[in-house]
């Protein structure tokens, strides 16, 4: 109860004291029976403003002053957010994938001049001088229709000789490579390359990188095996 509640019961508190003194003096005509009235008017009233007091003094207690800070505490603050990391301008950029870590570069170290050249279909191909026509003749080696190696005279082509070679085998091309009469790409193995004896008379190496089924073209990493034997 607030302050003004308080004073408004004190005031109803009085005005029945006042009441039952005059009624007690007026029907009992009687002290005692007045002091007994008094007496418990009395003890009503100083319940009523110990409850007061005691009401007004818990809550003083229980709502702590927040208006300074409490001697001998520790004050705490909230820590300041995290922020997200950022990448380094200086962090070194990934670098590309080594040559001995792709299978095809891999086979450049037993290769005179390695490169690719791009086949198309229906073309003859000359491996010693990289060069391609849709006519054949006798310096042309092969004849690459797709995924498919066609040579020798009746291809139109020199009397060359083609094999297939393991490609850790690829320096002994000549003794351990697979003579093929027609060599089908998409049947080589992963590890597999295919060997051919140009018609100047030096082994070169053919290996597939990749074949446009929507172009028909397909991409070869080529060069003169070194010390083929």
């Amino acid at each position: 109860m607030n302050a003004a509640q308080w004073a408004s019961l004190l005031v109803a508190i009085a005005g029945v004291v006042v009441g039952l003194i005059a009624f007690a003096e007026e029907k009992y005509r009687s002290r005692w029976v007045l002091a007994c009235i008094v007496l418990l008017v009395s003890a009503v009233v100083t319940g009523a403003l110990g409850t007061l007091l005691r009401g007004d003094g818990g809550r003083d207690a229980a709502q702590p002053d927040t208006s300074k800070p409490t001697s001998g505490g520790s004050s705490t603050s909230t820590p300041p957010s995290p922020q997200d990391p950022t990448p380094s301008d200086s962090a070194p950029a990934a670098s590309s994938r080594p040559p001995e870590a792709d299978p095809v570069r891999a086979l450049d170290r037993y290769m005179v001049d390695p490169q690719d050249i791009e086949v198309g279909d229906q073309n003859f191909l000359d491996l010693d001088g990289l060069r391609l026509a849709g006519e054949g003749g006798l310096t042309f080696d092969v004849y690459v229709d797709g995924e498919r190696i066609f040579y020798g005279p009746t291809q139109h082509t020199a009397d060359t000789k083609v094999s297939v070679i393991t490609n850790s085998l690829v320096p002994a091309c000549v003794s351990r490579g697979r003579p093929e009469d027609l060599v089908f790409l998409y049947e080589l193995h992963p590890n597999e390359s295919v060997c051919v004896k140009t018609s100047m008379g030096r082994w070169a190496l053919l290996v597939p990188v990749k074949y446009d089924a929507d172009t028909g073209v397909e991409t070869f990493r080529t060069g003169y095996v070194k010390n083929p034997s």
